[in-house]
Parts: C-alpha cells; sequence; structure tokens
C-alpha cells in the first residue's frame, strides 16, 4: 500500500513537470518566432521485459504532449514495486531537467529583450547580418554572380547608376565592414578551383573559394600552406583582405603569399596585380573589400608534410617568469598558447614537422627584435626555408603509430564523447547564458572549462589544419590586436591588470600568436615580428555579456598605447588619425591607389567613412543601416 501511495504520488509530480515543459516550450517557441528560433524536445523512454511485452513511453514536443502504452498493472506485477519506483523515479528527474531547461529558456528570452533593443522602423528589405549576428544591414539589392563576365557587367552597371555596393565573402568578419543598405554581393557562385601547379606550388583559386576546401585541394596534390588560421570557413579573398594569420616564428599573414590578384575595380575594370607590380600587389593583398571585387587570387606554396602538436598546460608565472616563453616562441615551428582568466594557468601548443629537410634552427631571439625578417616563409603551410623540422625517425614512426592505436580504443572514443559538444556547446553556452543574468558566476565557468578541456596534454598528428585549427564554439564577439613581439609579457601583464582593476567578467580563452613580420602594406604585422593577443566575449543564444565593450575598449586602448595595430576584421574605434599613426605612409599610399581604382566611392560605407574621416568615429561593430 505504502509503495502505491509513492507511485501514485511520483506520478503526480511527473505530471506537474511534464505540463509545465510543455507549456514553456510552447510558450517560448510562440515568442520567438520573430527570431525563428524553434525548440523541440523528443524523449522517448521505453522499458522491455523479456517475460511480457510491456511499454512505458513517453513523446513531448512543442505542440502536443501525449502518454501512450501504460500498463500500469502489469508492469507492477512483473517488475516488483522497487523496479517500478525506480523507474518512475528516472523519468521524475528526466521530466525534472526538461522543466528546468524550458524555464532556462524561458528567462533568457526575457534577457535577451533587456539587453537588446530593437529599432522602431524596421526595414521591409530583407535583412542580412554576419555570423556572430552583431547587427544588421538591409540592402537594397543582393547579387550572386557566377562568373567574372557577370562581376565586370554588375560593377559597370552600379557605376553608370552611381550605386553603391558591398563584397560579403562568407559574412564571418564580426563586425560592420561589409553592411550596406545599397547591393551587397555575394562570392558563393565564385568558388572554382581554378589550377594546382605542383612544380611551382601554386593553387589558382576564384575569390570566393573557402579555405578549408582551398586546404584539402592542396592535400590532394601533395602540397599545403603553413598559414593556417584558427577558423577556416572563411573566403580566400576575404582572409587575405584582412590579413588573416596563423602562428609561427617563420610565418606571415596569409595576405604575404599572395602571387597574383585579380579584381573586378570601382570602373568595371579587370585589373591584375603580380610580382611585376610589386607595390601595388603589396597594396591590393590586404584590400579591405575597398579596391574592387576580388575574382581570382594565386597562393604560394608549399610541399605536405606531417605535423605534430604537443599541447599541454602550463602555469602562467612558469611560461612568463625567464626567458620561459622567449625561447618556446623562437624554438617552435608553430607555437601558440591560450590563457584562461580568472586561473593561474595557461595552455599551450607546440608543432614540429614530422618530414622534410634536416633541422635548421629557429629564429633566435624572435621576441627580442623589432627587425624586419627577409625570410620568404608562409602562414602555416608555405615556406620550407629557415623551418625548425624534425627528422624522420624510427622514434617518431613508433610514436605515431601508438598515437593511432590510441585513437582507436574504446577508452578514448568514450572519453571523448564524454567531452563532446553536448558538454562543450550546450552545456557551455547554457552556462554562459545565465552568466549574462549572473556575472558573479563566470570566473567559476572560467575554471571548471579549464579544468575540464585544458587539463590534461595531448598530441595530434596530422596536417596543418587538422592541427592547427580548433573549435570556436558558438557566436562571439572578437578582438585581436597585433603588437610588437618584445612586448609580449608587457602586454599580457596589462591585460590582467585591466581584468582585475575593472572587475570584469570576461570570457575565455585570451590567445597569444607569434608571426614574423609581414610586407604587405596594410597588414597589422607589417614590419614586425608581431604577438597577436585575441581576446572574446561569447554571445550564447544572441545575448549581451555585460562587461563585452567595456573589456574591449580599455583592452583596445592598453594596445593602442603600446602601438599596437587592431584585426581589420574585428573590434576597433580607429580613425584616420590612429591609421595614419600606425601604418605611415603606407595608409596615404592606400588612400591613393584606392581612389584610382574606385573613384567614384562604389564599396563605401559608414565603417569605411568611419575610417577614412569622412563620417562619424564610431566602433567597427556598429552599424545602422
Amino acid at each position: 500500500m505504502v509503495v502505491m501511495v509513492v507511485v501514485v504520488v511520483v506520478l503526480f509530480l511527473f505530471s506537474l513537470f511534464f505540463i509545465a515543459a510543455v507549456f514553456c516550450n510552447i510558450v517560448f517557441a510562440v515568442e520567438c518566432h520573430g527570431i525563428y528560433i524553434y525548440i523541440y524536445m523528443h524523449v522517448c523512454i521505453h522499458i522491455s521485459l523479456t517475460s511480457c511485452r510491456c511499454e512505458f513511453s513517453f513523446h513531448v514536443d512543442t505542440c502536443s504532449a501525449s502518454c501512450t502504452h501504460v500498463y500500469l498493472p502489469q508492469f507492477l506485477n512483473t517488475c516488483g514495486p522497487t523496479r517500478c519506483f525506480i523507474s518512475l523515479l528516472q523519468c521524475f528527474f528526466l521530466s525534472l531537467s526538461l522543466s528546468l531547461s524550458s524555464f532556462f529558456f524561458f528567462c533568457c528570452l526575457f534577457a535577451f529583450r533587456k539587453h537588446t533593443q530593437m529599432s522602431s522602423d524596421v526595414s521591409t528589405r530583407p535583412a542580412w547580418t554576419n555570423m556572430a549576428c552583431i547587427g544588421q544591414c538591409h540592402p537594397r539589392e543582393q547579387h550572386h554572380p557566377g562568373s567574372v563576365e557577370e562581376v565586370v557587367a554588375l560593377m559597370r552597371r552600379l557605376n553608370e547608376a552611381g550605386e553603391r555596393c558591398r563584397v560579403a565573402g562568407g559574412g564571418k568578419s564580426p563586425n560592420a565592414c561589409t553592411f550596406t543598405d545599397a547591393h551587397l554581393i555575394h562570392m558563393d557562385r565564385l568558388n572554382r578551383i581554378i589550377s594546382v601547379n605542383y612544380e611551382r606550388q601554386q593553387i589558382v583559386a576564384e575569390g570566393g573559394v573557402l579555405l578549408l576546401d582551398l586546404f584539402k585541394e592542396l592535400s590532394e596534390h601533395g602540397l599545403m600552406l603553413r598559414c593556417v588560421p584558427s577558423y577556416v570557413l572563411t573566403t580566400i579573398a576575404g582572409a587575405i583582405g584582412t590579413a588573416t594569420h596563423g602562428s609561427g616564428t617563420n610565418t606571415r599573414s596569409l595576405s604575404d603569399y599572395v602571387a597574383e590578384i585579380v579584381l573586378v575595380d570601382g570602373n568595371g575594370e579587370l585589373r591584375k596585380f603580380d610580382a611585376s607590380t610589386p607595390n601595388e600587389l603589396s597594396l591590393a593583398a590586404c584590400h579591405l573589400g575597398m579596391l574592387g571585387v576580388v575574382v581570382q587570387v594565386t597562393i604560394q606554396a608549399e610541399k605536405l608534410q606531417t605535423w605534430r602538436l604537443r599541447s599541454s598546460p602550463i602555469s602562467l608565472f612558469k611560461l612568463i617568469g625567464g626567458d620561459t616563453l622567449e625561447r618556446r616562441v623562437s624554438d617552435s615551428t608553430f607555437y601558440r598558447f591560450f590563457w584562461m582568466p580568472n586561473t593561474e594557468f595557461c595552455y599551450e601548443s607546440i608543432g614540429e614537422c614530422l618530414e622534410g629537410a634536416a633541422v635548421e634552427g629557429g629564429v633566435g631571439g624572435f621576441l627580442h627584435t623589432n627587425k624586419s625578417s627577409s625570410s620568404s616563409s608562409s602562414t602555416s603551410r608555405d615556406m620550407p626555408q629557415s623551418l625548425n623540422v624534425v627528422k624522420p625517425s624510427h622514434d617518431a614512426a613508433s610514436e605515431y603509430q601508438t598515437w593511432l592505436e590510441e585513437q582507436n580504443r574504446l577508452s578514448t572514443r568514450f572519453y571523448k564523447a564524454l567531452k563532446g559538444n553536448w558538454l562543450r556547446h550546450n552545456v557551455v553556452e547554457a552556462a554562459l547564458a545565465a552568466a549574462t543574468v549572473y556575472p558573479q558566476m563566470q570566473s567559476y565557468i572560467n575554471r571548471a572549462y579549464r579544468k575540464v578541456f585544458y587539463s590534461a596534454s595531448e598530441v595530434q598528428y596530422g596536417t596543418p589544419i587538422e592541427c592547427f585549427t580548433f573549435d570556436c564554439l558558438f557566436k562571439q564577439w572578437a578582438c585581436e590586436w597585433a603588437i610588437d613581439a618584445s612586448k609580449a609579457i608587457e602586454a599580457f601583464a596589462l591585460l590582467r591588470e585591466i581584468i582585475t582593476s575593472e572587475n570584469l567578467s570576461v570570457h575565455f580563452p585570451v590567445e597569444f600568436r607569434f608571426t614574423d613580420a609581414d610586407k604587405t602594406a596594410l597588414s597589422p604585422s607589417h614590419g614586425r615580428k608581431t604577438c597577436w593577443i585575441g581576446i572574446v566575449m561569447y554571445r550564447p543564444y544572441l545575448l549581451y555579456a555585460r562587461d563585452t565593450l567595456r573589456y574591449y575598449q580599455a583592452f583596445s586602448d592598453a594596445m593602442t598605447a603600446m602601438g599596437g595595430r587592431p584585426h581589420w576584421a574585428k573590434y576597433y574605434t580607429w580613425g584616420p588619425v590612429q591609421l595614419k599613426e600606425a601604418y605611415g605612409q603606407n595608409w596615404e599610399d592606400f588612400l591613393q591607389f584606392r581612389k584610382k581604382l574606385d573613384p567614384c566611392d562604389l564599396f563605401a560605407n559608414d565603417w569605411w567613412k568611419s575610417l577614412s574621416g569622412q563620417g562619424p568615429l564610431i566602433n567597427s561593430t556598429t552599424s545602422h543601416l
């Protein structure tokens, strides 16, 4: 009798939570209809017995709730009271978790409304935004040209009509550089690999080809690029146009490995720049989308090699103490490290080639020199000169075989599944969303994330794209600055001081990468060996973290004072004064070159007007379109 009473009570509570979960999901789906968010839950619990067929199943979604195939007396007789109670208790906790998650999403909706302001003057044009959903624009017309001839015709038509346009590329840049209320050109149909020349080690691609596809094509032809950015779903035209970079003492930004660039300028004329016009090529490589529509790019590559990437945690004070960091950077072909805010730990990754020439040594004193390197090395796959390459050996082959066997073990697969996307994405994003309402949680989230994901040593073998890219998680604001490599430790200390003194709740990780000096005129690493410092603030469920702009502006001001230059595709508040000071004559040369290629300002928008002084000074993520 007691057991039956308990069962009835549990079923009653289960029903309450069940109804609450369905109600919250329906309300949330209705409330979020305007932003096309749909929450769907489908839970099916089957308890099958060998002695007789008995099912206890539930189907839950946002539109209906049903409970079917419940044969409780038979279930009790077959399973016994104890097993029945345990099964129902499991159902109870499952429904409780569904209910809490539903209520949590419901709270996130109101937090989203609290932290964002919707314009009362909503345009009737289709909205377009970038991957981070930071701002949006309402282009008058969107174009998808499929050939160079179509681009030429479009540019001439816009020029004759006095219209303006921007090129979207992959739409991955988390700022307003591509926003326009005029014409928006997409490169998704100009996405063909034209040729790969193994002898010359070059690849020719249309401007809309994704870096990921470019790298795969090179691998199939026994070639690679050494410059591998953390994120590779950007177009080649957009990547060179913002001086996208990887890491490594003999690695430069991707724009420095452009052998030839073909674009359609603001007059509708086809222009080509190569080694025969070095000054123009230097200006056109990092083009900012202001010179024309890039329709074809030739990139210098190198022979494919296998890489080994060793990653391990290291004490912050050990890393920045003495000459540890300098030796790490100088002695490694590839080096980067993450710092997890609110902790005293970093996570470093050291990459080396397992195939190729004998060891020639790293670039000594990398952090203590400001001189430009004359090396012709590439970003993360390009130049074999001066690499700290490991000779193939029996030990390396044996270690690689051991690693392969380790990856195929059931325990390894289980461990990876345990820390898979359900945890790294779903749980972490939910926790970060909660921290937008209760910022005091953030430091605990940072520490927990480090312990789960960055507390164990790992080894990775493969191509550069397999070793050097990583999961950027979800939508985010991004802010990255390039400073003189010799100031890396000073900048690191200043960043920690800003977070502490301003009592900022910040996200993870802070990424440090190191590259050689660039020759490209508007590359942030032009003329000096560079430390890139990237900070990030996520947008969980499109929510806004309280300290985002305060954190970014404080960091930007500090890096500006240290002589830093911002990543073109991310956050900054710079105008012509700062650009002239940072780039000197290169900036003036670029403006003159732009007047020649786009005399009618066909490609100008609010972002460019702020940079060039033609409009009010705004931060690079601002859009009023």
